[in-house]
């Protein structure tokens, strides 16, 4: 049963989206993200682009220092199979 299902799944048109927004110059209204202009500063502390929605499978930067840790421990986890989870 398991199997079945799973040939059955598409991806997230949102996970799409958002995965072109980064683009230069792209200015896209279809994920929802708020202009990184009009975000609150918070004393310097933290960046306005910290504030967007970011990719759903984790910050870049994250996931290569995971994998990079994990393959130093001799576990096979390149950066496209690491997923960082917020929990939301």
């Amino acid at each position: 049963m398991f199997s079945q299902r799973i040939d059955g799944l598409r991806p997230s048109p949102i996970r799409a989206v958002l995965g072109v927004v980064d683009r230069p110059g792209m200015v896209s209204f279809a994920g929802g993200l708020p202009a990184t202009a009009l975000l609150p500063e918070w004393s310097g502390s933290v960046d306005a682009e910290q504030m967007q929605y970011g990719p759903s499978e984790g910050e870049p930067a994250l996931r290569a220092l995971v994998s990079d840790r994990l393959r130093a421990l001799g576990i096979d986890a390149p950066t496209e199979r690491v997923m960082i989870l917020s929990g939301s």
